[in-house]
């Protein structure tokens, strides 16, 4: 089977900020279960969803809730790729070697972070479109925008990266000298890319700029906490319950 587009959920065990943030409850589900229901929403026929894991909690909900499903995979991930410092892009390259040993093979990925559980307004949509409009060759990735107000640690003191004689009000920033921060949420990539570069990313790539509640990275408590509430929203609690 050739899956033209893989939507990626990387969710292994174990963390240092929040402990077993993957499997955390918000609105009555488990963390990475918000990704596979953004995933499965937009579907197609040709496509497929793998978790790759090592935490047997989530091996347990697959087996539980995914057998009626013939594109939705579970790849058990091996335990040296399962480090603190072991790379996502080792995880996908794992993910796609295994898929090829069952003759299934994936052209194009969309990786979705278990971390940033909201993903309103189309924005898994709006970041294949540029993927497709750019004849897949670019990277694609949603980002939130910044000021170019930035400043940089040297050796126990701050420099700005920015020339401070010459600081605009926001309203007189050119849209070219905003900077933009990798959210985290949503990378799309081609597979050529990723085995090619070993790398997620193109030298050039497409940032989609995403909103302040999608580009929410829960990595403490405190941003958890901080979701908790925003999924009491009428709009955000609208949209977990039409997944």
């Amino acid at each position: 089977m050739i899956y033209e587009k893989c939507f990626f959920i990387p969710a292994r065990s174990g963390s240092k900020g929040l402990v077993n943030k993957n499997i955390s409850i918000l609105n009555n589900k488990m963390l990475f279960e918000w990704s596979f229901l953004a995933a499965n929403s937009i579907l197609g026929e040709k496509d497929c969803i793998i978790i790759s894991t090592n935490c047997n909690i989530i091996k347990n909900w697959f087996y539980s809730n995914c057998n009626k499903f013939t594109n939705v995979y579970l790849r058990d991930r091996p335990i040296d790729l399962c480090g603190d410092k072991s790379s996502t892009e080792s995880a996908l390259i794992d993910s796609l070697e295994y898929m090829k040993l069952n003759n299934n093979y994936i052209e194009n990925f969309i990786l979705l972070q278990p971390t940033s559980p909201f993903r309103l307004d189309g924005i898994i949509s709006k970041c294949l479109n540029y993927f497709y409009d750019n004849g897949k060759k670019r990277s694609v990735f949603t980002g939130s925008k910044h000021t170019p107000f930035l400043w940089k640690n040297c050796g126990g003191f701050f420099s700005p990266i920015y020339e401070i004689g010459d600081r605009k009000m926001r309203q007189d920033i050119r849209s070219e000298d905003f900077y933009y921060h990798e959210d985290g949420n949503i990378y799309v990539f081609s597979a050529d890319n990723l085995l090619y570069k070993n790398n997620r990313l193109t030298d050039e790539c497409i940032v989609v700029e995403n909103s302040f509640i999608n580009s929410i990275q829960i990595d403490s408590i405190e941003d958890f906490n901080m979701c908790v509430n925003i999924a009491k929203e009428e709009r955000v609690l609208s949209w977990m319950n039409a997944l």
